[in-house]
């Protein structure tokens, strides 16, 4: 069983220390089951091969549906001021604004959103903790995939679904 850590209560009002992760996550004041029980993720990465690829990977996991992306973190704010989605999925180099500074945004205006930072380089990780980042992910990194790390975030969407099977 996993237990809610300080980390991940940052936003989710109505939730304490130690409660199993099965407990709903409440966002912003709305249930995440409710939500269609579905995650709605952006991706954020200026290689449009990068997005295309995730797209197709994520597109194997129903709960998961991309409701956005973009090629920089200035689009990315845009896109989450817009739609407001579950998770961000980010790069860390990206023109115009890069990944790190764009999820110290995100988290300062929406800090029940769940950031992935997901890059190449792993020099970055500290750095990425420290603007806010909820899980930081090496691109091609074994034994973990963007889908996983996705719905480890939302536990009772997970469970609901499998549940209903």
């Amino acid at each position: 069983m996993t237990i809610l850590t300080d980390r991940d209560l940052s936003g989710c009002p109505g939730l304490e220390r130690g409660q199993p992760a099965s407990t709903t996550f409440l966002l912003k004041g709305r249930d995440a089951r409710l939500e269609n029980n579905h995650i709605n993720v952006i991706i954020a990465d200026d290689q449009e091969s990068t997005r295309r690829a995730l797209k197709a990977l994520l597109a194997f996991e129903p709960r998961i549906v991309i409701i956005g992306e973009a090629a920089n973190g200035k689009e990315a704010i845009r896109l989450v001021e817009e739609k407001e989605p579950d998770l961000v999925l980010i790069d860390v180099l990206m023109p115009v604004l890069d990944g790190l500074k764009a999820t110290q945004q995100i988290k300062s205006a929406f800090p029940h959103i769940k950031i992935v930072v997901y890059t190449m380089f792993p020099g970055y990780q500290e750095e990425a903790y420290r603007m806010g980042a909820d899980y930081f992910l090496i691109k091609g990194s074994p034994g973990v995939t963007p889908s996983q790390i996705i719905l480890s975030f939302f536990p009772t969407i997970q469970n609901d679904i499998n549940e209903s099977r």
